[in-house]
């Protein structure tokens, strides 16, 4: 339903449908028109409450009115997605005028004693002509390029012409068709799933579920075209809800025999903004009897956008079922340190571009570098993508990530063929020693933060001596030796220094616990060995503050902090 405003009283005219906008038009008539989606309107919904948002609604539908009403008519749907039929001056600058000053008014909504700043994306067209034997083309061309702008923030405001739409007239036919696939028993959707590494030992530790879809006729659509115009749809609701049930339901048997094997959701912005979501999210975790620990919902590129109150909130409600929070393409668009600050965030993914080509580009480097330090000191856990090459894979081990994810491992596998993989391990060859090159730095202080578990203080009688480095490790893993203790971790570990180092490393340590001006955190925790044995350890480096299970080694349970 549409809704014609014709002046700033804010008494509409009720249309019907849209068929009157297109019937006001006459066949050769050239068209311009403004399409625009205010943002953030459902976070005010759920922050305040409909009264207030309909305060608000009232406010910005009557300055929107007065913006536009000397240059055309203003209709509005139910989404809040607005449409401008432009009368006089039909010009493109008219346009970018218009929608300069509602973006700059809606960065600054003054509504009660609250300041809101809220976005808009905007798609136009500018003298398309009407043409009555293809009515809709029009509205198909505005939608087309209202998604481009949602997709993209980096065009908040995207011109189409009828040339744009004919080359996409295919793919408008491909996503009508996915649209209706949604409402139609999600037929065409499936899921593959791509894994995540473990950097210690290089097996599956983890996985990603994504969805796909697939005709008989039209092939395959890549999910870059649609997810980003079916996110927009109020049907994509229930399609979220059927991948998370679809992708729980396809790993609870797995958890018997890898139970700490987590699975990996992405989540849309219109999920998290839908006030039912939660309690629909609990329903399906709760049938299906699936570990809320074991879930881990990450946030994508739209996500970050929403209100960072409302988001934090939001998230702190999984976050207390037990379940881990992720964020998605670290470095690009909206992600920033900030964030990891702001947010109740367990784990970040560096994005891709910055994995891909870092053997040739050295600021690539310098960045996963800076922000692995940052993660550490933030007790994030970190996955880099895009590990497509053995010879990526061994140069990013010295960054000492938690975990990977790309091509070298695996490409998103049906749920059939990723059964076939799950047991796999990519182990590398030789021994894992930490021993920079000549052409590197000797950083003592991120060996120190590799060391699992950190400062080492065994507790014996209740007196503490310190046991540090290698030492420290070959005793928990009840190793006599190094080569005993290569032997059993098959050369994949990456927390050893080299024996040369050792005294250094050994040395550095005892200095900085020494000479340091304040208080390190300190946990104690027991350690479930690989033959069942039961070591009390202190902690003085980085805090484990809730069990951890490698199935290879040992297990970490905190006693208190």
């Amino acid at each position: 339903m549409l809704y014609k405003y014709q002046d700033s009283t804010i008494k509409p005219v009720i249309l019907e449908s849209a068929k009157d906008f297109i019937i006001s038009l006459e066949d050769g008539e050239k068209v311009t028109a403004l399409c625009f989606e205010i943002k953030g309107i459902n976070n005010i919904n759920i922050r305040f409450g409909y009264n207030f948002t309909g305060k608000v609604l009232d406010v910005l539908i009557g300055k929107i009115n007065d913006f536009v009403k000397e240059f055309g008519m203003l209709y509005r749907s139910e989404r809040n997605i607005f449409i401008i039929h432009f009368i006089y001056p039909k010009t493109l600058e008219t346009v970018k005028k218009v929608h300069n000053m509602l973006s700059n008014y809606m960065k600054k909504v003054l509504i009660e004693e609250y300041s809101l700043n809220l976005e808009i994306a905007a798609g136009a067209i500018v003298d398309f002509v009407f043409s009555g034997k293809d009515k809709y083309k029009i509205i198909s061309t505005l939608s087309l390029a209202l998604g481009k702008s949602n997709a993209d923030t980096l065009y908040p405001l995207v011109f189409l012409n009828e040339q744009s739409y004919d080359n996409n007239l295919e793919n408008l036919r491909k996503l009508e068709k996915i649209k209706d696939s949604i409402t139609n028993n999600h037929k065409g959707f499936y899921l593959v799933y791509q894994p995540f590494v473990s950097s210690i030992n290089s097996r599956i530790i983890g996985v990603e579920a994504l969805i796909r879809w697939e005709d008989e006729e039209l092939g395959t659509v890549s999910p870059g075209t649609f997810i980003p115009y079916i996110e927009n749809l109020s049907s994509f609701y229930n399609l979220g809800l059927w991948i998370i049930e679809t992708a729980l339901n396809d790993f609870k048997d797995v958890l018997k025999y890898k139970p700490d094997f987590f699975v990996n959701i992405n989540l849309a912005y219109s999920q998290l903004e839908n006030e039912n979501f939660k309690s629909d999210f609990v329903k399906i975790v709760d049938k299906l009897g699936f570990p809320y620990k074991n879930i881990q919902l990450e946030l994508t590129e739209r996500c970050k956008k929403l209100d960072i109150y409302f988001l934090k909130k939001e998230l702190e409600f999984f976050k207390e079922k037990g379940v881990k929070i992720s964020l998605d393409d670290f470095g690009t668009g909206t992600s920033s340190l900030r964030l990891i600050g702001d947010l109740p965030i367990d784990n970040l993914k560096i994005d891709q571009s910055f994995i891909r080509n870092i053997l040739e580009n050295e600021s690539n480097s310098i960045i996963v570098e800076t922000v692995m330090y940052c993660a550490k000191k933030l007790g994030i856990s970190v996955c880099l993508e895009g590990i497509e090459t053995k010879e990526i894979k061994d140069y990013v081990s010295k960054y000492y990530a938690n975990y990977y994810q790309g091509y070298y491992f695996s490409k998103p596998q049906r749920i059939e063929d990723f059964m076939k993989i799950i047991g796999n391990t990519w182990k590398t060859i030789g021994i894992n020693l930490i021993k920079p090159s000549n052409k590197e730095s000797f950083d003592v202080n991120s060996i120190i933060s590799m060391m699992p578990g950190g400062f080492f203080v065994y507790v014996n009688d209740e007196t503490e001596r310190i046991i540090l480095a290698n030492e420290a490790i070959l005793d928990i893993f009840e190793c006599d030796d190094m080569n005993e203790f290569i032997e059993l971790t098959g050369n994949s570990f990456k927390g050893i220094v080299h024996p040369e180092d050792y005294q250094r490393v050994d040395s550095e340590i005892k200095y900085q616990i020494a000479n340091s001006e304040k208080n390190y955190d300190k946990v104690k925790y027991r350690i479930i060995t690989k033959k069942g044995n039961i070591k009390y350890i202190s902690d003085y480096g980085r805090l484990i503050t809730k069990e951890y299970n490698d199935d290879l080694f040992y297990v970490f349970i905190a006693e208190e902090i």
